[in-house]
């Protein structure tokens, strides 16, 4: 029952969901930075607080590529790096865990359905173009 169609529509569905989670993820810390008291709270967790707004943009971005599925390895990839300092955190609950070992299994995946190309589709009936 393995095929290629039902692997490409898994392959959607993971990148559907980790790109929302990511998204969600981005929301909560662009937004709680922006909260009073957030600076004592990412300073107990040993998180270094300038980099919240960089940390924030890039989950927002690798989230929205994500969705789209333009370069969505890439970001996935990005994401594992950004996850790096949360890993041997104090987060206890395994949701930095788990979203490597998502990110991780999308990029052995692959994109799956409905992706963008990440290269523009030549037409066959354009002409080709001189310099």
């Amino acid at each position: 029952m393995n095929d290629s169609r039902t692997l490409s529509t898994a392959a959607l569905l993971l990148r559907l969901f980790l790109g929302a989670v990511w998204l969600a993820h981005a929301c909560l810390t662009l937004a709680a930075f922006l909260a009073p008291g957030i600076a004592v709270f990412l300073a107990e967790q040993g998180m270094p607080t300038p980099l919240t707004w960089p940390a924030g943009l890039l989950e927002l971005a690798g989230g929205l590529l994500l969705l789209f599925g333009f370069h969505g390895r890439a970001a996935s990839f990005a994401m594992l790096a950004l996850l790096a300092d949360a890993l041997p955190g104090p987060a206890g609950n395994g949701y930095a865990l788990f979203l490597a070992a998502v990110s991780v299994i999308h990029l052995l995946v692959g994109d799956g359905a409905g992706a963008l190309p990440a290269k523009p589709v030549a037409r066959r009936d354009a002409a080709p173009v001189r310099a």
